[in-house]
């Protein structure tokens, strides 16, 4: 495409990045057999409205564009920096905004790719179109699940925070039976216990 560079591709879609009125932009097009971009495009213009998610500026069939994040992956940026306390606790703010709004992004499992840190240590996440409305969502579970896989924990334990399945889980659990801000507080306040002070 013209204009556009190749940069990324998924089992759904394929990502460009180019410029817009001198301002980097990302097109994700999806392909034929999987056109979710109308879905995409109308959980991202909610999140938008919270502060969620990168600025949605156009979308057709098929096609979405949206502002470029243009930062590092969330992993790569945590095994650079001594101090990540505030990025995990941004990730989790984020998942329990999403919680709020009775909404399940995905994926967050397992989501190596689609965190980002841009500067000023902003969080940005991409990629909802698997969102869909739930009565029961799951972000914020989902995410900690992730914080506590193996590989994660070693990550963060080098990095001062040293997260325990059997503490956690037992707070993950209250959270899932009652998605409540005391619960959602206990869940910080652990991870802020579990973090060394330098």
């Amino acid at each position: 495409m013209q204009g556009f560079s190749f940069l990324a591709k998924g089992k759904r879609s394929s990502v460009y990045a180019g410029t817009l009125n001198d301002k980097k932009v990302a097109l994700k097009i999806f392909n034929q057999s999987s056109d979710r971009s109308f879905n995409e495009a109308y959980w991202l213009r909610k999140l938008n409205k919270v502060g969620i998610g990168p600025k949605l500026l156009s979308y057709t069939k098929g096609k979405i564009m949206y502002e470029f994040v243009d930062g590092p992956l969330f992993e790569d940026f945590i095994k650079q920096d001594d101090h990540p306390l505030d990025l995990i606790l941004a990730i989790l703010r984020q998942c329990r905004q999403i919680d709020r709004l009775k909404v399940i992004k995905e994926e967050l499992q397992h989501p190596q790719k689609h965190i980002f840190v841009v500067p000023k240590r902003k969080i940005v996440m991409i990629d909802f179109e698997k969102c869909h409305a739930s009565r029961t969502p799951k972000n914020l579970t989902q995410c900690c699940q992730y914080f506590l896989s193996f590989r994660m924990r070693h990550i963060l334990k080098k990095k001062g925070i040293n997260l325990k399945k059997s503490e956690m889980i037992p707070l993950l659990k209250a959270y899932k039976d009652n998605p409540t801000p005391t619960t959602f507080r206990k869940i910080v306040l652990y991870i802020r216990k579990q973090t060394k002070k330098n």
